[in-house]
């Protein structure tokens, strides 16, 4: 008889699985988290940090120490090679109070029948092999133990009473006989708790998930298990716009999460007071073409909670325009990008009564409540001041103003604004580019393989030529890079206008930040005019990721033809300024160094 395709593949799995209550009994949660893998002869190569391999065991580490307490690559001769299939992720609520014990042992039943249940279904093919790791000692001898004695005795102690956990030890063993009548082999391991082993660490988010659902939904029992494509779990998009390169995005409980405008800025350090004079405060509002949609998801699912149903005795619930602090860090990391695509925002929670901000399953801060309000309040005024600024800038520039006196609006007698386009200092032509600095490779290219139409590099004549060649292209396939030196040439012919990063003439240097780290500081020179109506100038420090972006997302950004603005002017006896840029996809933004961006004039003297 023919063999059917459903017999063909031989699965095996791997699950993890957490279980918690808080406190303990109460608001309970389960997790797991693993994988669906098939053997074959392909390298076990690193995943996820480059410090773990896939088993048929788990995750386990590259590097073991030895009897020296050295770290040495850990022999995988003793595990089978395995294909990764598919990713296992899910967790689920309780509607009653549970203690830890229990959710464990919830959390091995449904990492059992939630596998179980997904191959037939989903994928062509048999489970063959079923491990099961936790953390939990307890849960671990209730799955191995043979639960036929408990059966007898109608499930009571030999003293008579009922034994602890019964439904759900039913449940197990339940969950066995069907592996057995399916020729599944059941195995358990045991993982140290909060080691760094990322299948625990991630079995452990999703029951934390699942208690802090517990603990909004006291009603109903929530569960949701779904399988994730291997190639596409850690390449979750990301749609942060090269503009909003700034560490924080602000808003408040007014804020229209539809309108795709957002207030980017820092303040130092997390727990720093909320504009307070510092440095390093910058204020930045940037406009796009299309809202941020993991933006808005994170800002939308933050305002539910500030109709107070969580913490109904905090008072700033209720103040009419609190203030938020999005951590865009945090929030593009890979992991919490990962979440949000599968589970959405159910992995997100409120950290306390004292602070409404959002923390992720794994402890990660990624909303931050702004405190002390009544210094946020300063917030709405710097805002609107730069808002101000941009009108100014961008009317400049739809004018062909390079400077322009505000009139009834001004803020004092002498203020003049002055309009500079750096786009130069940071971007040349191709053709600019090529003459300061070409590439020896594509010259040799250019020389043998277009002028002449050579086919092979060993058809060159010129053995200086060849050998060139032959080491730039050590290892790699020469027909293949060959060719794409060609299409690279082609292109910089055909686009000799276009803007690239300008890596002449540098004016860059770096200094030390007030912690001792390195930055990255562009001199320019701003203008101004004195009391006598003449133009004078003074040197100004741009600093990447505060007055404009560094130099990656400066090359990054080279395709969406970038333009640069300066925008300096006088108050008194001091000197201000503030960037403004401007790329072809219709995004703009404005930069403006709060409390940094001015400097004193003291007889005729800079301070």
């Amino acid at each position: 008889m023919e063999e059917t395709k459903s017999t063909i593949n031989k699965y095996g799995a791997v699950i993890y699985s957490d279980g918690g209550a808080r406190p303990n009994p109460g608001y309970g949660g389960w997790g797991i988290h693993g994988y669906l893998y098939k053997k074959n002869d392909d390298i076990i190569k690193p995943i996820v940090d480059q410090k773990h391999y896939l088993t048929t065991e788990g995750y386990l580490t590259t590097h073991i120490p030895n009897n020296k307490n050295e770290l040495i690559e850990r022999d995988m001769s003793f595990y089978p090679k395995i294909e990764l299939v598919k990713y296992i992720n899910g967790f689920g609520s309780f509607n009653n109070s549970v203690t830890n014990n229990y959710a464990e042992l919830v959390a091995a039943v449904e990492a059992i029948n939630t596998t179980t249940g997904m191959i037939n279904p989903t994928l062509d093919g048999t489970l063959e092999n079923l491990t099961i790791v936790c953390d939990s000692e307890y849960a671990i001898k209730a799955i191995e133990k043979d639960l036929s004695g408990l059966i007898k005795s109608d499930w009571k102690t030999p003293d008579g009473k009922e034994i602890k956990n019964k439904a759900v030890l039913e449940e197990i063993h339940g969950a066995k006989s069907d592996l057995q009548k399916q020729n599944i082999t059941l195995k358990c391991n045991w993982v140290k708790g909060h080691s760094g082993n990322p299948g625990n660490e991630y079995s452990d988010w999703n029951a934390t998930s699942g208690v802090f659902l517990s603990t909004r939904d006291k009603t109903s029992y929530y569960n949701e298990v779904i399988l994730e494509d291997t190639k596409s779990y850690w390449k979750t998009e990301d749609d942060r716009h090269p503009l909003l390169f700034l560490r924080r995005c602000y808003f408040m409980s007014t804020t229209d999460t539809d309108k795709p405008v957002y207030v980017m800025g820092e303040h130092g350090k997390r727990n720093s007071y909320f504009m307070f004079p510092r440095s390093e405060t910058v204020i930045s509002i940037v406009y796009l073409p299309k809202v941020n949609p993991t933006i808005k998801t994170i800002m939308d699912h933050q305002l539910k909670f500030l109709g107070g149903s969580e913490y109904p005795n905090k008072k700033n619930l209720f103040i009419s325009k609190t203030k938020f602090s999005i951590d865009m860090l945090s929030l593009y990391n890979k992991f919490i990008l990962r979440s949000i695509k599968a589970f959405g925002t159910k992995q997100f929670y409120i950290k306390n009564a004292n602070n409404i901000g959002l923390v992720h399953a794994n402890k990660e801060s990624i909303v931050d409540e702004l405190n002390p309000q009544f210094l946020g309040f300063q917030y709405e005024d710097k805002v609107n001041h730069v808002e101000d600024l941009y009108g100014i800038i961008f009317d400049m520039k739809k004018h062909k103003k390079d400077n322009v006196k505000l009139g009834d609006k001004q803020t004092s007698p002498d203020e003049i604004f002055i309009l500079q386009d750096l786009t130069s200092m940071f971007y040349c032509t191709v053709e600019e580019k090529m003459k300061h600095k070409p590439n020896p490779i594509n010259t040799l290219v250019k020389k043998h393989f277009i002028t002449r139409e050579t086919k092979s590099i060993q058809d060159i004549k010129s053995v200086k030529d060849k050998e060139k060649l032959l080491e730039a292209f050590s290892g790699l396939n020469e027909q293949e890079e060959i060719q794409k030196r060609i299409e690279e040439i082609k292109w910089i012919e055909n686009n000799p206008t276009h803007q690239v990063s300008r890596y002449i003439d540098k004016k860059i240097s770096a200094e030390e930040d007030e912690e001792g780290k390195s930055k990255e500081v562009h001199e320019v020179r701003g203008l101004y005019y004195d009391t006598e109506g003449i133009v004078k100038d003074f040197l100004i420090k741009l600093n990447a990721n505060i007055d404009l972006p560094n130099r990656n997302t400066l090359v990054k950004i080279e395709e969406m033809n970038p333009k640069i603005y300066l925008l300096s002017w006088r108050e008194d006896k001091v000197c201000k300024h503030c960037i403004a840029m401007e790329l072809n996809d219709g995004s703009s933004a404005i930069y403006h160094n709060v409390f940094g961006n001015r400097l004193v004039i003291l007889d005729g003297i800079m301070k």
